[in-house]
């Protein structure tokens, strides 16, 4: 009934944000610092100006570090607190670590204060980086982080939603259909950034996915009232 509909919606927006937000991720990284909003030229589109080297650091060696963590908190995760509240924590993560690149676009203010504050600005800097890097490099480990954990909180999800006789098909459906959403927004959401800047874009997504949080939510309020399966126990069967 209404929970074929709740699971479908779910499944289509769990992972919107980050598909949205890759599409766009080395324009962000790679972009002119100097190019204006297309309708005001005058107003910064955000985009960062990093080099390929740059991107690589962070992304392909920090990032992909973070992506292992954060898939081991997952799994960790799963076993301690079970799959539906590690569901809702990937997806509030996930929505959450948009604002982290909002920062970054806007100037890094906030990202600065973190890094000072912490230390790990300093630690960053022993290795040769200089503080934009530094900013770029947090940024992209905290959003990879999220999205590991995400990730296994999802497939656990799936996992538990399909008909073993049928899996391999179902299963292959379903992550079918989480990009799917993903898929057609990149065009409007190209347009918005065009108009509006990477942060407003990515304060958005920030909203957009606590769509899934919310239906993480009720997913999980739903199979809380589902009946218990009854264990019986078989009769000892006589010795012959």
């Amino acid at each position: 009934k209404w929970a074929a509909i709740l699971i479908l919606v779910l499944v289509l927006s769990y992972r919107f944000v980050d598909l949205i937000w890759g599409s766009f991720a080395y324009t962000f990284y790679l972009g002119d610092p100097m190019a204006g909003l297309t309708g005001n030229p005058a107003i910064s589109l955000g985009a960062l100006g990093h080099t390929n080297t740059d991107v690589a650091i962070a992304s392909k060696t920090f990032g992909v570090l973070a992506t292992v963590a954060g898939a081991a908190a997952g799994g960790a995760m799963l076993l301690f607190i079970g799959r539906l509240p590690c569901l809702v924590i990937g997806a509030f993560l996930s929505a959450v670590t948009n604002l982290l690149f909002a920062d970054l676009a806007a100037g890094g203010v906030g990202m600065n204060a973190f890094l000072g504050a912490t230390g790990v600005g300093g630690a960053l800097g022993a290795t040769g980086m200089d503080p934009a890097l530094s900013r770029l490099t947090v940024a992209i480990a905290m959003e990879n982080l999220a999205s590991g954990l995400a990730s296994v909180a999802f497939v656990a999800y799936l996992t538990s939603i399909v008909n073993p006789r049928f899996a391999a098909v179902q299963y292959a459906l379903l992550a079918s259909l989480t990009m799917l959403i993903g898929s057609l927004g990149r065009v409007p959401m190209g347009e918005f950034i065009d108009t509006n800047g990477f942060y407003s874009f990515f304060v958005l997504t920030a909203w957009l996915g606590m769509i899934a949080v919310v239906l993480s939510a009720a997913e999980w309020w739903r199979q809380a009232r589902l009946p218990k399966p009854v264990e019986t126990s078989a009769a000892p069967q006589p010795a012959e």
